[in-house]
């Protein structure tokens, strides 16, 4: 009979502390403050699946997961017209992503995709400018390690997690050499009958970084967990609820490699998030990962980056992917039904 596993957040928190310094960990139960948000349609997006949603002056950039697209970013005005742009060709040549996981806007001029299939980042530069043929130029840097999960930090450093077998949880690489220049937490000891890399895939997490790159963020796909990483310091904070849910899982060997096997319990944390310089906000979902809509969710968890939970704001309708203006005025939306939607933020 196979056994599954759960484990008490307390006692896996203990074997959260950064290799530099010990992590400052707390839980809540509450956020200080609550509200609700009512979404309207704005547009429909047909056969587009927006996996990101970005915003440059009046310009939204849709990064698409649906596979029958040959590119990955597709621009749309503000009411929703295509502009008949379209950026980051599909593929396994130079410049082009054969498997698209993050993703992000960098200044408002650079658009990057990691590909997680060919461990590189390809950036389109420019779009700071009318983005018209000739304005965009592509490129690529190769990485020295299998990322889950990467985030700009500016325009010479990523931020990468999530590598097999490894340690540590967050890496820093210079891009120009690929070099590790800093290496942030550690994800400790795992416990008896556990395999290592079943157990670090348990608290796998997506990655965000605060613009302007001094603080780092993880948050758990599996627990209502994130983590706070100040660069300068190296010191962390994790930030544990409202509900404090354990991880469920069973490990499993797939190959040479120990991987997590996700149960009927298991349940889905976050299921995206965006970092404006204010606050991060994460898309929680909460529910069990074999449900219909279970990377889609009502709620956004809004932190300070001090790790301070902020506000949660319900929203009247499920939505997979999102971004908040840069006056922080307004939340778009993507719905399962192809839509964006909009709500105005107090």
């Amino acid at each position: 009979m196979k056994r599954s596993f759960c484990f008490c957040v307390l006692l896996t928190l203990g074997n959260f502390a950064m290799a530099q310094d010990s992590s400052v960990v707390s839980t809540f139960t509450r956020f200080p403050e609550e509200m609700h948000l009512d979404l309207q349609p704005v547009f429909g997006l047909g056969k587009v699946a927006a996996r990101n949603i970005f915003l440059v002056d009046s310009t939204f950039y849709i990064r698409n997961k649906n596979g029958s697209s040959a590119y990955y970013l597709t621009g749309y005005s503000a009411k929703g017209k295509k502009t008949g742009k379209e950026y980051i060709r599909q593929g396994m040549e130079v410049n082009e992503v054969a498997g698209a996981m993050s993703s992000g806007f960098l200044g408002g001029s650079r658009m990057w995709v990691h590909d997680i299939l060919t461990n590189k980042i390809v950036i389109a530069a420019g779009f700071d400018r009318t983005p018209v043929d000739g304005n965009i130029r592509v490129h690529e840097h190769k990485l020295p390690l299998d990322f889950y999960w990467v985030g700009m930090i500016d325009s010479g450093y990523v931020a990468g997690t999530g590598v097999d077998d490894q340690p540590d949880k967050v890496y820093e690489l210079e891009l120009s050499t690929g070099k590790v220049v800093k290496r942030y937490g550690s994800y400790g000891t795992a416990p008896a009958e556990i395999p290592f890399n079943s157990w670090r895939l348990a608290y796998q997490s997506f990655l965000y970084t605060r613009p302007g790159g001094d603080v780092i963020a993880l948050a758990c796909r599996f627990t209502d967990r994130v983590e706070f990483f100040d660069r300068e310091k190296e010191t962390s904070r994790i930030i544990s609820g409202p509900e404090n849910f354990d991880v469920v899982f069973r490990p499993i060997k797939t190959g040479n490699i120990w991987a997590m096997e996700r149960i009927d319990s298991t349940r889905f944390a976050f299921v995206n998030g965006f970092a404006t310089q204010q606050y991060l906000y994460l898309l929680y979902a909460g529910h069990l990962h074999e449900d219909r809509l279970s990377d889609n969710g009502r709620c956004l968890y809004v932190y300070d980056w001090k790790g301070n939970p902020v506000r949660k704001i319900t929203l009247s309708a499920y939505i997979s992917s999102f971004m908040i203006t840069q006056d922080g005025r307004y939340l778009y939306g993507y719905s399962p039904t192809g839509h964006m939607l909009r709500g105005e933020l107090p």
